[in-house]
């Protein structure tokens, strides 16, 4: 997962994620998540959320191990780090992984 301050650095990012064959990836702009922040039922869904970003990519590595997805996840922190784009890498696995998602 990738948060970012500009809605800019989330796509640039993407570029940069689909280089590891993620399962899938999800621009989340501020309107979007700005429409949960009053949300009783969905506020509890912002757990991975911090500050108050422009944009999140979520980004999902389907992998055998749970330890190949925390190699793949450092590295493209590393480098997204390195492009000096985001400034939050939560990582989230099941069973919270699925309150991204709704």
């Amino acid at each position: 997962m990738f948060i970012a301050i500009q809605s800019q650095e989330s796509l640039e990012a993407n570029l940069i994620a689909l280089k590891y064959h993620p399962g899938s990836v999800e621009l989340m702009d501020k309107p979007i998540m700005d429409c949960t922040k009053d949300n009783i039922m969905q506020r509890q869904n912002r757990f991975f959320i911090k500050d108050d970003p422009a944009a999140i990519l979520i980004i999902e590595f389907a992998r055998e191990t749970r330890e190949e997805i925390m190699e793949i996840a450092g590295k493209l922190e590393k480098r997204d780090a390195e492009a000096g784009r985001g400034y939050h890498f939560p990582i989230v696995f099941p069973p919270d992984l699925k309150k991204v998602w709704i």
